[in-house]
């Protein structure tokens, strides 16, 4: 019994450092990363928040047509497309632009930063 539950959590192990590889030490806590990412697995959904600072909150996305989803979500809050610089979508809204960041998880995920004031 005892070795089934120690093969267990080896593979277990093994799978979510496969997954998330250097993304695991790449956040100073994982964790909230790590279970968005496994919800968001076994979800329909595009994204999941997984943190909120001091000014952005914080989703996890799978790899893939990260611009889509970005602007769909910009466009629900009112915000309008203008430009990708690199790793960053600019939207405009009012008179104010706002920038999302994104960065790579791992191959399989990436994060995006959303400034808080989209949401207001």
């Amino acid at each position: 019994m005892i070795w089934s539950i120690a093969l267990f959590v080896l593979l277990l192990f093994t799978l979510i450092v496969y997954t998330f590889g250097g993304g695991l030490v790449q956040e100073a806590n994982p964790i909230p990363i790590i279970i968005s990412a496994l919800l968001l697995d076994f979800s329909d959904d595009e994204y999941k928040h997984f943190s909120t600072t001091k000014d952005y909150e914080r989703y996890i996305a799978k790899a893939g047509d990260q611009g889509k989803i970005i602007t769909e979500l910009m466009k629900d809050n009112g915000w309008a497309f203008d430009e990708q610089l690199g790793s960053v979508y600019i939207f405009h809204k009012d008179g104010e632009t706002a920038g999302v960041g994104t960065e790579s998880y791992s191959e399989h995920y990436k994060i995006w930063d959303v400034p808080k004031e989209v949401f207001n």
